[in-house]
């Protein structure tokens, strides 16, 4: 099983030119849309994954939209060259296509994301680029309330630590989650830890996620939220 702490995923803006309904990232973008990280917190995460001891299997930078950061180019370079990560990766809606072509040629991978609003040039950048990953699920609702039933979750996309105002999340969507619903950091500890700690050993400690917490009852990434949800929650389209 991987470990919990091989894969990074970090949100480097808020900003975004959709405003998809359905966004599981929603929470931040509309708390983060003026944000864009600044190349002295890349080098802070460098400084303290050396520090640890770590190298990062896969650092997939994601928002908001990540092509409109502006440090886009020289923030992958600098990660790249430090060696703290095997692997960067890119997950986009590509609403930038000079841009998107340059990134096919930076990033170990690009995940393009499709939905109703890019369809057009995304189905252009499939036609461009046949061998692009395209992420063509349907989006779906966020979920409006915890359901116990639906843990464990048989399964989990958003299994990666997730760093976010320089403090390192449990997995990529919880961030969102606490924040949709109110959950305080100080009632929930083991779920995310300060840049400034030793936050490395401390996912170690917790183990491979079992995909039981009560924030995986409310995730997107959680299958059997779709399968087994109550009847009164709103239901995919």
């Amino acid at each position: 099983m991987p470990s919990p702490t091989d894969n990074l995923t970090v949100y480097v803006t808020g900003a975004c030119p959709y405003t998809c309904p359905e966004c599981n990232q929603a929470e931040y973008r509309a708390s983060h849309a003026d944000y864009f990280m600044p190349l002295d917190e890349i080098d802070e995460l460098i400084e303290r994954t050396r520090a640890l001891g770590h190298c990062w299997r896969r650092v997939l930078w994601a928002g908001g939209e990540p092509l409109l950061w502006p440090h886009l180019e020289e923030g992958t370079v600098r990660l790249k060259e430090s060696g703290v990560a095997a692997e960067v990766h890119l997950i986009t809606a590509g609403p930038d296509p000079v841009r998107l072509d340059a990134a096919f040629e930076l990033f170990d991978k690009v995940r393009v994301s499709l939905h109703p609003t890019n369809r057009a040039h995304v189905e252009e950048i499939r036609r461009r680029r046949p061998d692009v990953p395209i992420n063509d699920v349907p989006h779906r609702p966020l979920p409006r309330r915890f359901d116990l039933s639906t843990i464990p979750a048989p399964a989990c996309w958003a299994a990666a630590l997730a760093l976010v105002d320089r403090r390192v999340y449990w997995c990529s969507n919880c961030w969102p989650i606490m924040r949709r619903f109110g959950l305080e950091e100080a009632a929930y500890p083991e779920l995310s830890r300060s840049i400034d700690d030793d936050f490395l050993d401390h996912f170690r400690r917790l183990g491979p996620c079992r995909h039981e917490h009560l924030i995986c009852s409310a995730c997107v990434a959680n299958p059997n939220y779709w399968a087994r949800a109550s009847k009164d929650m709103e239901q995919p389209t």
